[in-house]
């Protein structure tokens, strides 16, 4: 008999190491489950869930806009700040207002990917202008070593600071861009056997994210 599965699609960014302690305590209240992970773009995401290909997708929360009649639930909220390399002028900054980027080069994540750089472009429009898409790359770490070997800027969510990162920094916006992370998820049909072990995982997710850390 094949193992049931709880199906999750997630961008690589989104691991961390939460995610073995989420595994173990739902396996231990869940163990007939097996829980597996696909990387999938936040787009490919809606996609599968849509072909029911996949129970959850992790995806941040410009990616929870206008997803009828896919849910979204968040379960962790943070915001993007301002990602430098330690060569930029910027680079001593403790806080920077977006205005101030006006005449920056950005690098930024593919449209086609993720709908955080189109909420990234709303928010500099909101202030007076329209920034300067100089790259658009696929992959987090691609923009993070774009922005740590060239004076380029990007905007990213504030938890990619907990990582190294060689010679890039980390400087806070005065203006609030939400980055928060979100799970996505098709409405359970009735009799669905997965259901409760996907609220548990969502759950125990949500728990593990918002404990507190150590300084």
């Amino acid at each position: 008999m094949e193992r049931n599965q709880i199906r999750i699609g997630l961008v690589s960014s989104i691991f961390w190491a939460g995610f073995g302690e989420v595994i173990r305590q739902c396996h231990q209240r869940h163990p007939e489950f097996e829980i597996t992970f696909t990387e999938l773009s936040p787009e490919r995401q809606k996609q599968a869930l849509a072909r029911k290909e996949i129970d959850l997708g992790l995806a941040r929360f410009a990616d929870t806009v206008n997803i009828h009649p896919l849910l979204a639930e968040t379960i962790y909220r943070e915001s993007m700040v301002l990602v430098v390399s330690d060569e930029h002028p910027l680079r001593d900054r403790k806080r920077v207002s977006l205005p101030e980027l006006a005449g920056e080069p950005f690098v930024l994540m593919s449209r086609a990917n993720s709908s955080s750089t189109d909420l990234i472009i709303n928010a500099c429009l909101v202030e007076g202008f329209y920034p300067h898409l100089n790259q658009e790359v696929v992959e987090p770490n691609t923009l993070m070593a774009v922005v740590a070997t060239s004076l380029q800027v990007a905007l990213v969510p504030a938890s990619y600071a907990r990582q190294k990162w060689p010679h890039v920094r980390f400087i806070r916006l005065e203006q609030a861009i939400p980055a928060d992370l979100c799970v996505l998820y098709a409405p359970p049909g009735d009799g669905q056997p997965a259901a409760v072990a996907i609220r548990h995982f969502i759950d125990t997710m949500s728990a593990q994210m918002n404990r507190p850390t150590a300084d």
